[in-house]
């Protein structure tokens, strides 16, 4: 399955997401499908031996917001398995999506995300806020690289 502009085989992934006790992973299954991606976009699946443990995209635009334009690029659905948590593995993600992005010349990242004081404990800050898809005004967080 292409994914941005590479083939992958995305059906482990698209079967595990839609197993996350979190309603994004559903969402995350349908992009999966339906190859619902940017050239820039970029998928981290993290593993533990044979089983999926971690994820986040690393994409152009958070199709979330609906008022960031000028701001790219985000991490989104950033995503650990409950069995894995407690590992460090968001850290681990955020890390290696944020050193992608830096391979490509971004000079900062963003994202997303009501869970206050989660991402500050990774280097990011509240930059600024938007008004999401659903009408509530979530914070806007940016990691310079």
């Amino acid at each position: 399955m292409p994914v941005g502009n590479k083939t992958v085989e995305c059906s482990g992934i698209i079967q595990w997401a839609e197993t996350w006790d979190w309603g994004v992973g559903k969402i995350v299954a349908n992009r999966l499908k339906h190859n619902d991606f940017n050239a820039l976009d970029t998928i981290f699946a993290m593993t533990i031996g044979a089983q999926y443990a971690g994820f986040c995209i690393l994409e152009e635009k958070d199709g979330w917001a609906t008022d960031l334009d000028l701001l790219t690029p985000f991490i989104t659905a950033v995503y650990v398995d409950p069995k894995f948590r407690g590992q460090h593995l968001s850290k681990k993600l955020l890390d290696t999506a944020c050193d992608f992005a830096r391979s490509l010349n971004f000079e900062s990242v963003y994202l997303i995300s009501n869970q206050q004081g989660f991402y500050e404990k990774f280097g990011f800050e509240k930059f600024s806020q938007t008004v999401t898809l659903s009408g509530d005004t979530e914070p806007v967080y940016i990691r310079c690289l």
